[in-house]
């Protein structure tokens, strides 16, 4: 296997997320009965998209802006 930097930011941003939702999974179980299987079938099942995720506090207010 090779490694190798990335050109492209959303492709950064996607592999950053997935490896903030690994962390989190794997800091919320006891280590010693990680099954590591069934943590990269949950990981496959996120959902990443290069788009901008937006904070629901965010579009909340973009919709109250647009109903002026």
């Amino acid at each position: 296997m090779e490694l190798a930097k990335t050109a492209n930011r959303s492709v950064l941003g996607c592999m950053n997320e997935l490896a903030w939702y690994g962390e989190v999974a794997i800091g919320c179980r006891d280590t010693r009965f990680l099954d590591v299987a069934r943590l990269n079938h949950e990981l496959r099942r996120v959902i990443t998209r290069a788009a901008p995720r937006l904070v629901p506090i965010e579009l909340a207010t973009a919709q109250a802006a647009t109903r002026g």
